[in-house]
């Protein structure tokens, strides 16, 4: 044994296996060493138990206070060691890990390796004790431990951070093409101009073009999966797979004809056949996507509910983004937004509702019960004066609560930063309360909620061993990082799409220094600076 491994909720991984668990509770530890108290499983007559012991043991015979720890016993002379030849006849137990390092020398360096089983099952290391202490037993290392392959590359890291990768949970890519188009409008009136815009101009070459331009604005903002609704999600699709990037993204509904003059029946079939062709996609998370309850009928939206349900698939909806909308529902249905939703069953833990800003506590606690995920928008909200969510409410509530920036056409900026900034900022604003909505939150809400989200927070969404490697490396050279105090605070509240220098998606990497790789962004620029966009005017 090298003298590190890792142990990850011992409680709950030898249940079945102890009578009782004495002292120990499930936690994660990536750097069990010794000295440290770690989880043992002692053997007695009238059964096992679960114990914090310290790994390093010192014979009850040894009175000298200098006597080293001993954090290892050999198998070929345990029975014939004074230290240990008591103890390996009724004192024997097994340390839990799910996996141990070995290190390997190259040239001037050590290379860590991390062995774990395939089955992803614990490994028991046989130990014996005294009191509570505990020491491995070991045996000479066998010839093919020399077999180590080498790296095939090593990241080293200067003053730098490396954590998981952001999730966008809401976004139109595409709508990149019209930053700044629209302004000055609340969402009703600036939908219009919005959609007039898109007819004018949008067509699957286009769509490509612009979701290039958003997906790879949010892929250098440190983002590896984005949900994004829009109208040709198989261009969009196209477009994160040639950047490497992970999306949510499925057939949209909207009941008058949209861009393209689709028919309901149109979107019916294009939503089937997307989820059909990327149900088992490694990078494409299929979704249903009903643009909202006030632009799309009951029963239209209980059809895109069924399809989404056949395939397992995300549906995601804008929800009670606005007071005008939850009036206009109300007056239509004869509910709130979301007991609409509810009472079509459309709500479950599938059911993603971007914006979520206008909500009594009835409609919280539905959220609640049906396990449904609210995508917060903060930067669009404010911008289009939709007004401030209240995520200290959802929190209390434990709803899981994730994070999107929208389109660049209704917050100009695909940035998660400023978005996990304004998440954290807003609620302590308008409460007047300093202490709540804390920079942990934020940061799970960018992350692994996210993850939770989309059903993959056993692939993505944290930094873990058995994970997908979506990680994000952020420079910490800058002078907005000196001194670091609290690197999650640092995230959170100082740090800045530009401070993201590498970007790795399932172990590639897709940004190097600060710039794309494996793909040319500058020529999709030119060719958007081709295209003849409408103006202002044009749309009036």
């Amino acid at each position: 044994m090298c003298g590190r491994y890792v142990v990850k909720n011992p409680v709950t991984k030898t249940n079945k296996l102890v009578k009782s668990a004495i002292q120990v509770e499930d936690t994660e530890n990536y750097n069990a060493h010794p000295y440290q108290k770690l989880p043992v499983i002692k053997k007695y007559k009238n059964g096992n138990t679960l114990e914090n012991l310290q790994w390093g043991l010192v014979p009850g015979w040894a009175k000298d206070k200098d006597f080293k720890a001993l954090i290892n016993a050999r198998l070929e002379t345990i029975d014939e060691k004074v230290s240990f030849k008591k103890l390996i006849k009724n004192y024997r137990c097994v340390a839990v890990a799910d996996g141990f390092y070995e290190w390997k020398r190259e040239e001037k360096e050590k290379t860590p390796h991390y062995f774990t089983r395939e089955d992803t099952n614990p490994i028991y290391f046989a130990g014996i004790f005294e009191n509570d202490q505990f020491c491995l037993i070991t045996e000479e290392a066998k010839e093919n431990i020399n077999n180590l392959p080498e790296s095939k590359e090593c990241i080293r890291l200067d003053n730098e951070i490396i954590i998981p990768g952001l999730i966008n949970s809401h976004c139109h890519a595409a709508d990149s093409l019209f930053r700044g188009l629209v302004e000055n409008l609340s969402l009703e009136d600036w939908l219009q101009e919005v959609w007039k815009a898109e007819k004018a101009i949008l067509n699957p070459e286009t769509t490509l073009l612009g979701s290039y331009l958003g997906l790879a604005e949010n892929l250098l903002a440190g983002v590896t999966t984005v949900v994004d609704m829009f109208w040709y999600p198989f261009e969009t699709a196209n477009a994160s797979l040639d950047l490497g990037l992970r999306l949510c993204t499925g057939g949209i509904f909207i009941d008058f004809p949209g861009v393209g003059g689709r028919t309901h029946e149109q979107y019916l079939v294009e939503a089937s056949d997307f989820c059909s062709k990327f149900n088992n996609s490694e990078f494409i998370i299929p979704a249903v996507m009903p643009h909202g309850s006030y632009t799309v009928g009951p029963e239209h939206l209980q059809e895109a509910k069924k399809i989404a349900s056949d395939f397992k698939a995300i549906f995601s909806i804008h929800a009670a983004e606005t007071i005008f909308e939850q009036k206009d529902i109300k007056s239509r249905y004869g509910n709130t937004v979301i007991r609409h939703l509810d009472k079509l069953g459309l709500l479950d833990e599938k059911a993603l509702l971007a914006h979520c800003v206008h909500l009594d506590n009835g409609e919280m606690d539905i959220i609640k019960a049906t396990n449904s995920v609210i995508a917060h928008n903060p930067l669009s909200n404010l911008k289009l004066g939709s007004g401030i969510a209240p995520t200290l409410d959802f929190l209390e509530k434990e709803i899981n609560v994730t994070l999107g920036t929208d389109g660049a056409i209704s917050g100009n900026d695909l940035d998660m930063w400023l978005t996990m900034r304004l998440a954290a900022t807003l609620p302590k604003g308008k409460l007047m309360k300093p202490d709540i909505v804390t920079a942990k939150d934020v940061f799970q809400m960018a992350t692994i909620n996210g993850a939770k989200a989309l059903g993959k927070s056993s692939e993505i969404g944290s930094l873990e061993i058995g994970k997908q490697a979506d990680m994000v490396i952020i420079s910490a050279n800058s002078l907005h990082s000196v001194p670091l105090f609290d690197p999650l605070t640092h995230l959170v509240y100082s740090c800045s799409k530009s401070d993201v220098k590498h970007v790795y998606i399932a172990g590639k990497q897709c940004v190097k220094d600060g710039s794309i790789i494996n793909f040319d962004i500058e020529n999709v620029i030119q060719e958007v600076r081709k295209l003849k966009m409408p103006t202002l005017n044009s749309l009036l």
